[in-house]
Order: C-alpha cells, then sequence, then structure tokens
C-alpha cells in the first residue's frame, strides 16, 4: 500500500467519493472518456444507464480482464504493474453507478496477474468502500474473480 500510495494510488480517493454518485457520473461524462472496446462508448453515458433507486434487485460492475481479443495486452499490464489503480477504478465506478459488489474476471491463463493480486496489500475477495474512504458505509465491494484455466 505505502508503494502504491507514492505513485499516486488512492489520492483524494474520499474526497471524490463525498461529491456524490451524480457528481463522478457528471465528471465523467465531461471528460469525454470513452471505453477501450472496440466501439468506444462513452463511459459516462453507459455509467448513466445504472438505475439511481433499486427495485430491490442489486446492480454489479463487472470488469472483464480476459484479453481474449487478438493481439490485446492492455488489461494484463494494467493488473501486473497497478493492481491498485485497477481495484481504486472499481470502487469509484462501482459506487458511482451504485452497485452493490464489482467483479474482475482475469483468466486463468494469467497466473503471474493473480500472484499479483494475491501479494497486493488488500486481499482478493473483500475490499469495501467503507474501509478505504472511511465513510458512511456504503454497499459497494470489489470481489477479484479468478476462473481457471
Amino acid at each position: 500500500m505505502k508503494e502504491a500510495l507514492k505513485r499516486g494510488d488512492w489520492y483524494r480517493t474520499k474526497d471524490i467519493m463525498f461529491m456524490g454518485p451524480d457528481w463522478m457520473v457528471q465528471e465523467i461524462k465531461d471528460s469525454g472518456l470513452r471505453g477501450r472496446g472496440g466501439a468506444g462508448f462513452p463511459s459516462g453515458l453507459k455509467w448513466s444507464f445504472m438505475p439511481k433507486k433499486s427495485d430491490g434487485r442489486p446492480s454489479f460492475l463487472v470488469v472483464n480482464a480476459d484479453e481474449s481479443e487478438p493481439g490485446t495486452c492492455k488489461d494484463r499490464e494494467i493488473m501486473r504493474k497497478d493492481p491498485h489503480k485497477l481495484v481504486e477504478g472499481c470502487l469509484l465506478a462501482g459506487y458511482a453507478m451504485r452497485a452493490r459488489a464489482g467483479y474482475i474476471y482475469i483468466r486463468g491463463e494469467y497466473f503471474n496477474e493473480v500472484r499479483v493480486y494475491s501479494l497486493a496489500s488488500f486481499r482478493i475477495c473483500v475490499f469495501t468502500s467503507a474501509n478505504v474512504a472511511h465513510l458512511h458505509p456504503m454497499k459497494c465491494l470489489v470481489i477479484v474473480m479468478i476462473l481457471a484455466a
């Protein structure tokens, strides 16, 4: 965690979350950020599709770090060299979208990347927004899923 903090991870995460989900979604819309998939869909617009009020069914954030597209290695490099940035991003995105939990799918062949997550300062299974930002208990949780090859 010390090294992640030195690199700027978790800097002002708490302040961003205090601004609230609606503000966060609007900031992403205003930034023009687009997805990294082939369509480059606007991220803020996608986030805004999530329901603001629950109808009783849970909402989830799912990160597909499978890299099944030929010739891609973008996800693997982030997971290998900057795992806190990915988890921090999941926490912020999940909170902004009012998700109950987030799941990061990591393909089974990425055993080195799985090792990075297991050696990082956080536990693989539970990383809650409440223990990061010291805010009121929020139902946002990041879970790293690793499926065997």
